[in-house]
């Protein structure tokens, strides 16, 4: 029911379902996700809460309240569970992407840049996290390790515009015209 639109009837079902099996974390997260549909944060929370207490050491459900607590502008608790999801599992991608995305809003580019090295370096598969480090690389002028990540973001996620618009700037400063414009039209084509 939640996917079809249907946030109220869903609510109502999760609830029974969850009273029905209390420590189920997949019921708890979905009823989360109702709750919040319906503007009750505070019932979201304690759901979430809850699937967290069944499993501490779920990343999924850590992510999910921290990325909770930053809607509802709660920015210490959603950086606080963001980091115990990567405590957990520091590959885990939308945790990672979560808590890049906070450090950047908030002014800690250095910290969401040791947040992306690490990642990437963890072995974090993702064009968009490919993109973000070599973005930061083109800022810094590291031209060649901009090219590398740039050229690997547009391999793992082809039609990710951005990748491709970073990358022609990569060839515009190499002075490689011919890659400058192909990848400028790639990345046209694909917004």
């Amino acid at each position: 029911r939640l996917a079809s639109g249907d946030p109220a009837g869903a609510r109502l079902l999760l609830r029974q379902l969850v009273g029905r099996s209390p420590e189920s974390v997949p019921f708890l997260s979905q009823l989360a996700q109702a709750e919040e549909a319906l503007g009750d944060v505070a019932a979201a929370r304690s759901a979430l809460s809850a699937a967290a207490a069944v499993n501490p050491r779920n990343e999924f459900v850590q992510t999910r309240l921290g990325e909770l607590e930053l809607r509802s502008g709660r920015a210490v608790e959603g950086e606080r569970a963001l980091r115990q999801a990567l405590a957990i599992e520091p590959r885990y991608l939308p945790g990672v992407l979560a808590l890049g995305q906070l450090l950047l809003r908030s002014g800690r580019a250095a910290e969401e840049e040791v947040l992306v090295r690490e990642a990437v370096a963890a072995g974090v598969q993702s064009g968009v996290l490919l993109t973000r480090l070599g973005e930061i690389e083109l800022r810094r002028g590291e031209i060649t390790q901009a090219d590398l990540h740039l050229a690997e973001a547009t391999r793992v996620l082809p039609e990710f515009a951005t990748a491709w618009r970073l990358w022609a700037e990569v060839a515009r400063r190499q002075n490689d015209t011919g890659a400058a414009t192909a990848r400028a039209a790639r990345a046209a084509a694909l917004k």
